[in-house]
């Protein structure tokens, strides 16, 4: 199965191999965590889902059994009033299985803004109602040792094994 994840943040840049089976759209959450791992990884740092449509366009033209969108994190950041109509869009490619991470809400340090929790509420919910396939970081984290930088949202090398099994596991359940 091919498998295509957009997830927000970061991007490494290469040549897309003609028939990879996963693709990775994303953001510093997914640089960081897939520098290697043989899944193409397109993730820009402070990207928000706006920025990202010609990322997830270009991943979705390799066809893809499954669309994985592991963004939300900077249009938390950046309090995004799009979000719902920007995860919208996402869903309109009609990619067989799309799955959409929520995001961390508790224990994010107010540097990334002082009204986090509420914007990453409402990103949460956007996703839950997209219909898309939860990929939920903000509950697999919940309480978890050792996961998270000074910063409460980068990953150490543990969280970033958390936050790639989320992800593997999730596309694991694409029909």
């Amino acid at each position: 199965m091919k498998v295509l994840l957009a997830v927000l943040a970061i991007s490494i840049f290469g040549a897309a191999p003609a028939a990879a089976d996963t693709y990775v759209v994303g953001d510093s959450l997914t640089a960081q965590t897939y520098e290697s791992g043989g899944w193409y990884v397109d993730a820009v740092p402070g990207a928000p889902l706006r920025s990202s449509h010609r990322r997830v366009r270009r991943a979705v033209s390799q066809a893809p059994d499954a669309l994985v969108v592991a963004l939300g994190s900077n249009d938390v950041s950046y309090r995004s009033n799009k979000m719902e109509s920007d995860i919208a869009v996402v869903m309109s490619h009609g990619v067989p299985c799309t799955i959409i991470t929520t995001v961390k809400v508790n224990g994010v340090t107010p540097f990334y803004g002082l009204r986090w929790r509420e914007y990453a509420r409402r990103w949460n919910q956007a996703v839950r109602n997209s219909g898309a396939l939860v990929a939920d970081w903000n509950q697999i984290s919940k309480n978890s040792q050792g996961w998270f930088l000074a910063d409460g949202l980068h990953l150490t090398p543990a969280g970033e094994r958390a936050y790639d099994q989320m992800l593997r596991a999730t596309a694991n359940n694409c029909p």
